[in-house]
C-alpha cells in the first residue's frame, strides 16, 4: 500500500495594468485561477514582498483603490499582513473572506526597478513631444557603435510596445511605418536594425528577433520606424467563459443572411448556396467585453469612417443592422 503524497504548487504572482515595468495590479494564481487582492490593510511591507517575489527591488509605493486598473473575476486575498521577510505574498497572513470587497478596491504596487541601462540604447527623434518620434537605436555596426534607424517592414504595435516600455514611456499608442514628417538626426538615417519581430513582452528592442545582417530594401530616412507612446491606454478583456457557456450551432436559411452575405461576413462558399432554399450553419454566442484599462476605448477609425448598412428591417419585425469598421 502506497502512502498518500501531497504536492503543493506554489501560487504565481503577476502584475497587470501597469504602464511601466515593475508596476501594476497584483494578481495571484490560486487553485488554477487568477485573482486580485483586496486593499484592506495593504501596506508598503506587503508590496515589497510582491516586488521581491517578482525579481525587482523593494516597493516604491503600495497603491490602493484600483488606481492601476480594476481586475475581473475572483478576489483571492484580503487583509494581507506581512513581516517583510516572506518569500511570497501567500506566505503572509491573510484572509480569504472577500465578500465585502469589490474590484474598486484592488491592490497594486509600484516597484523599485534596478537600472539595467536599456533606455540608453534607444531614443526617439524628431517628434513634437518626448513621447513620440522616429526610433533610433545604438548598435554595433561594422565594429563600431552607431546610432541608426530601424527598418519599418512589418513594424507594428507589438514592436512599438517594447520601445515605449524600454524608454519608460508607458504604452504604445501608434506604430508608424513612415516618419518623413519627423526630421530626425540626419547622421542617423542609416538603417542599423531590420526584421524586428517582438512578442510584446521583451524588456528591450534588441531582445526581439531581428536580422543578423541588415536587410531593408526601402531604406531608412522617411521610411524608418516610429512610435508614439501614452501613459494610459484601454485594456479590453473578453469574458471567455461566457463565450464557452453560451456557444451553440444554428442552421439559418440564406434569405435571413442576406445582410451578412452582402457584408462578406459569411464564408466564401456561401455565394454558391441558394438564397431561397439554402441554409448555413452558424456558431452563435454571447460575450462580454470589459475595458479594464485607464483610458476610454476608441475604435481605430473615427465615426466618420464607419460604413453603416441597414437591411432586413422589416424581416420578422427585427431591426437588423450591419456595421463594418
Amino acid at each position: 500500500m502506497f502512502p498518500w503524497v501531497f504536492l503543493f504548487q506554489h501560487p504565481l504572482v503577476r502584475l497587470k495594468g501597469g504602464a511601466k515595468t515593475g508596476e501594476g495590479r497584483v494578481e495571484v494564481l490560486m487553485n488554477g485561477e487568477w485573482g486580485t487582492i483586496c486593499h484592506d490593510q495593504w501596506s508598503l511591507i506587503a508590496a515589497s514582498v510582491v516586488c521581491r517575489e517578482l525579481g525587482f527591488g523593494s516597493a516604491q509605493e503600495a497603491i490602493s483603490g484600483a488606481r492601476l486598473g480594476q481586475g475581473l473575476g475572483l478576489i483571492h486575498l484580503n487583509e494581507v499582513e506581512c513581516l517583510g521577510n516572506e518569500k511570497s505574498i501567500t506566505d503572509c497572513k491573510f484572509t480569504t473572506d472577500t465578500q465585502r470587497c469589490s474590484h474598486e478596491e484592488d491592490a497594486s504596487v509600484r516597484c523599485n526597478v534596478p537600472a539595467m541601462g536599456f533606455q540608453n540604447q534607444i531614443r526617439l527623434s524628431g517628434g513634437r513631444t518626448p513621447s513620440e518620434g522616429r526610433v533610433e537605436v545604438l548598435r554595433n555596426y561594422n565594429g563600431t557603435l552607431k546610432w541608426g534607424t530601424v527598418c519599418s517592414d512589418n513594424w507594428g504595435t507589438l514592436e512599438a510596445m517594447v520601445v515605449c516600455r524600454q524608454l519608460n514611456l508607458g504604452y504604445a499608442e501608434h506604430a508608424f511605418q513612415e516618419t518623413w514628417y519627423w526630421q530626425g538626426d540626419g547622421s542617423s538615417d542609416q538603417v542599423v536594425m531590420s526584421g524586428v519581430k517582438c512578442s510584446g513582452t521583451e524588456m528591450a528592442l534588441s531582445h526581439c528577433r531581428h536580422h543578423t545582417h541588415v536587410n531593408c530594401p526601402k531604406g531608412g530616412g522617411r521610411n524608418a520606424a516610429g512610435v508614439s507612446c501614452t501613459e494610459a491606454a484601454a485594456d479590453l478583456y473578453v469574458n471567455a467563459k461566457e463565450v464557452e457557456y453560451s456557444s451553440y450551432l444554428e442552421d439559418r436559411p440564406m434569405y435571413m443572411l442576406q445582410c451578412a452575405l452582402e457584408e462578406n461576413c459569411l464564408a466564401s462558399t456561401a455565394v454558391n448556396t441558394s438564397v431561397t432554399t439554402g441554409y448555413r450553419r452558424l456558431m452563435r454566442f454571447t460575450t462580454q467585453v470589459h475595458n479594464i484599462g485607464q483610458a476610454d476605448f476608441r475604435p481605430r477609425h473615427g465615426r466618420h469612417a464607419w460604413i453603416w448598412h441597414e437591411c432586413h428591417r422589416q424581416a420578422f419585425g427585427l431591426p437588423l443592422q450591419c456595421c463594418r469598421l
